[in-house]
Formats: structure tokens, C-alpha cells, sequence
């Protein structure tokens, strides 16, 4: 049984060592969805650039990042048309739709992208099915709607451990601060 550390609230623990849906552990204390939610919120920041590392020149660093751009742009869109081709077909005489097929795309991308980082592929896969599946009723059953398309540039994901923020002079904090 896992008992919320905040509200107590109780949920039956599922067979496996996991914690049920949507439910987080954060050192020894477990919460409910709701505490969790009430604790953290999500915030994007922009943090300006002050020069690229490495020797490298902004000019190198455009050219880097437009085409990681174009690549995840070309990604997204050829993985929302693999979703549609490998979907069902409403049939004359269908009254329910039916569940979307499971269909894993990571192996088939990971060839036709290889200049696209792992962690990468496996982010637009998770961010495009969730589009298409929000979309796929009016996409597919009623037709009432276009397939989702992607518009340059699509962000380049990157994982929390990709990247770091550091303020390299005492001047520079002061103005952060």
C-alpha cells in the first residue's frame, strides 16, 4: 500500500516495485499526484549566451544548430506519417473506432536519422504519438481535420544531464543576482 507523505492518502501498491501512475518519490517520501502537483510547478527560463565554447564561433554554432533543426523537423514529420500509414482504416458500417495499433518507431528512425542523439529520438517519438493521438479522431474517423505537421524549426530536445548553466566572473553574478 503506498501512502501519500502529505495528505495520506493510500493507493494499492501495483505487483511490481514501482509506484502507481503518476505518483513520485522524492528521498523517502512518496506522493499522490494532487501533493505533487501543489509542491513543484515547471518553469522555462531563457538564459542568454555570451559566447559558445569550445573555440567554437557563433557562424559554426548557426550551422550546428540549423541543421540538428532540420533533422528533428524531418523526424517529427516522418514519424506522424508512419502513425497515419500504420493506423486503422474506418471501414463502411464501423460504428467505433478502434484502439490505436502499438507501434514503435525508435529502430526505423535511428537509421534514417543518424545524426540525431539517442535521447533525442526517443523524446520526438514520445512528443509526436502524443500529437497524433490527440488529434487521431478527427484525423482518421471523421476526417475533419489534416495531419498534424511539423514547421521548421521543431526545438532539438536535450536531456537534463546534456547541459549545465554556470556563471563564469563574479561581475556576471552580481547582474544574475
Amino acid at each position: 500500500m503506498n501512502k501519500c507523505s502529505d495528505c495520506g492518502r493510500e493507493r494499492e501498491k501495483p505487483a511490481s516495485p514501482r509506484l502507481p501512475r503518476r505518483w513520485k518519490r522524492r528521498e523517502q517520501s512518496v506522493y499522490c499526484p494532487d501533493c505533487w502537483r501543489k509542491q513543484y510547478v515547471l518553469r522555462a527560463i531563457s538564459v542568454p549566451v555570451a559566447s559558445p565554447l569550445d573555440g567554437c564561433y557563433w557562424r559554426t554554432l548557426d550551422v550546428k544548430l540549423q541543421a540538428m533543426w532540420a533533422a528533428t523537423t524531418a523526424c517529427s514529420n516522418w514519424m506522424v506519417t508512419q502513425l497515419y500509414a500504420r493506423d486503422v482504416r474506418r471501414q463502411p458500417g464501423d460504428h467505433k473506432k478502434p484502439r490505436m495499433p502499438q507501434v514503435y518507431l525508435y529502430p526505423e528512425a535511428r537509421q534514417l536519422f543518424p545524426q540525431l542523439p539517442s535521447q533525442t529520438v526517443s523524446a520526438l517519438e514520445h512528443s509526436v504519438s502524443a500529437r497524433y493521438r490527440a488529434r487521431r479522431y478527427e484525423v482518421v474517423w471523421t476526417a475533419a481535420a489534416a495531419l498534424p505537421t511539423f514547421r521548421y524549426p521543431v526545438p532539438f530536445p536535450l536531456p537534463n544531464q546534456a547541459w549545465n548553466v554556470t556563471i563564469e566572473s563574479p561581475a556576471d553574478k552580481k547582474r544574475w543576482l
